[in-house]
């Protein structure tokens, strides 16, 4: 017999239900602080959110590839990047292409296969930090709906967020 749950616990189930689905289908694509920005691929815009609910149904809870390659994007044409960071780049788009884009994998032939484990922790600690970022952006949305006692329905926004890649 299922052991019944309390008000409590069922609000903050259904809270968590609405954030997991907000966050797949309108939360906004986090970038960086750059003037290159809004020069982002429509078709990548779209993938996100394709990529956003592989990454759901796989129960992963970090940025996916598109929308690492979203953030990296702009940052590759500030100015050369690190080594590391070109080859991160580099392997977050083709696992994005591999993902979403697979009738153009024979594009990604000379993106690197693997990782060292220095790139491998670099990159996940980006793949978190945007993850949290995101979902720190749909809570302020859907406290402000709430509020105001209103949804809406919109395209996807972009969001330019600091979050600092090399470490200093």
């Amino acid at each position: 017999m299922p052991k019944q749950m309390s008000k409590r616990e069922e609000r903050r189930v259904k809270a968590r239900a609405m954030l997991d689905i907000m966050d797949m289908l309108v939360a906004p694509i986090i970038v960086p602080k750059c003037q290159w920005y809004l020069d982002l691929p429509e078709r990548l815009i779209e993938d996100v959110t394709l990529s956003r609910l592989i990454a759901a149904m796989k129960g992963e809870e970090k940025a996916t590839w598109a929308e690492v390659t979203a953030y990296l994007m702009p940052v590759s044409m500030e100015g050369p990047m690190q080594y590391e960071w070109s080859n991160i780049y580099l392997y977050a788009s083709a696992q994005y292409i591999r993902e979403c884009r697979p009738e153009q994998a024979a594009s990604v032939e000379f993106a690197p296969d693997t990782l060292n484990d220095y790139e491998m922790m670099l990159l996940e600690r980006l793949r978190r930090r945007i993850y949290i970022q995101r979902r720190k952006v749909v809570k302020q949305q859907i406290r402000q709906a709430e509020r105001q006692g209103r949804t809406e329905e919109g395209s996807v926004e972009i969001i330019q967020e600091e979050l600092p890649l090399m470490p200093k």
